[in-house]
C-alpha cells in the first residue's frame, strides 16, 4: 500500500479476489464558468505541457466532436489510458492492473490541475468508478451471489441471481456497488464500485477516499483484493 501508512485490518473470513483485469473511470464536474478555452485552442499548450512528462505525445492529442456539448480535447497516453477535457467536466480512464493505481491517481491530479491553473472554474464534484474482474480465492461466484440473494424455486421454475446491486453511503461519500459474473474472464466475478465525493476535496484526497470507499464496500460484501495486488488491481 502506498496511499496510506496504515493498512486496514481485514477479517480472515473475507474471500480474496485474484484480480485479472481492472478499470478506473474518473470525472471532475466543473461549475460555471466551465472550461471555455477549448474552441479557441488556448488549452492545447497547457494541457500538453502538463501531460507530456507523463507520456503524452503531440500526435496523440485530438479535438473530437462538432457541437459544444460533444466537443472534447482527448489525450491518449496509451491504448487504454485517456484524459478527456470537455466544457463541463474532465474525464480520466485507465487500467490499474496495467499501469498501477498510483500512476492513474497522479494523472488525475495533473489533469485537473490544468483546470485549476488556467481558468476560474470550480470543481463541483469528483466521481469514481472502480471495477475489477477477479477469480475468487474460495468458492464460486454463485456462492457469493447467494449470500445476498438466495436462489428460489417455485412452480417448476428455478430462480438464481445473476448479480446484485446496492446503494452505498458512508461518512465521506455516496455511491453504488454491483457484484456479478464477469463477462470478460471465465469463472470470475466482476465487482464495480461507484463513489461520489464533494468538490471541496483536492484531487489526492478524493483519490484516497475513493480507494478507501472501494475497499470498505468490498469488505462489506465479504471480499478483499489480495494485498500484493492492491496497488495494481484496485
Amino acid at each position: 500500500m502506498t496511499r496510506s501508512d496504515k493498512t486496514p485490518a481485514t477479517s480472515p473470513d473475507l474471500v480474496s479476489l485474484d484480480v485479472i483485469r481492472s478499470d478506473l473511470r474518473y470525472e471532475a464536474t466543473l461549475a460555471p464558468p466551465a472550461f471555455d478555452m477549448l474552441l479557441g485552442g488556448k488549452s492545447f499548450g497547457p494541457v500538453y505541457n502538463a501531460l507530456e512528462p507523463l507520456g503524452l505525445r503531440l500526435d496523440d492529442m485530438r479535438v473530437e466532436g462538432q457541437q459544444p456539448a460533444e466537443q472534447a480535447l482527448s489525450c491518449y497516453l496509451s491504448a487504454r489510458t485517456l484524459v478527456r477535457y470537455r466544457f463541463d467536466r474532465v474525464e480520466v480512464q485507465g487500467s490499474p492492473s496495467e499501469v498501477g493505481i498510483e500512476t492513474l491517481f497522479r494523472l488525475i491530479e495533473v489533469a485537473v490541475g490544468v483546470i485549476r491553473g488556467m481558468s476560474q472554474g470550480k470543481i463541483e464534484g469528483h466521481s469514481f468508478s472502480m471495477g475489477v474482474h477477479a477469480r475468487l480465492g474460495m468458492g464460486t461466484v454463485d456462492d457469493q451471489l447467494a449470500r445476498h440473494v438466495p436462489a428460489k424455486r417455485a412452480d417448476k421454475v428455478a430462480l438464481a441471481p445473476s448479480g446484485v446491486t446496492f446503494r452505498v453511503a458512508s461518512e465521506s461519500a455516496t455511491g453504488s456497488a454491483s457484484l456479478e459474473r464477469s463477462l470478460l474472464v471465465e469463472d470470475a466475478a466482476f465487482l464495480q464500485v461507484v463513489s461520489v465525493h464533494p468538490g471541496t476535496l483536492n484531487e489526492p484526497a478524493a483519490c484516497d477516499q475513493a480507494l478507501a470507499f472501494f475497499r470498505a464496500v468490498a469488505e462489506a460484501l465479504g471480499l478483499r483484493v489480495r494485498e500484493e495486488q492492491a496497488d495494481a488491481g484496485s
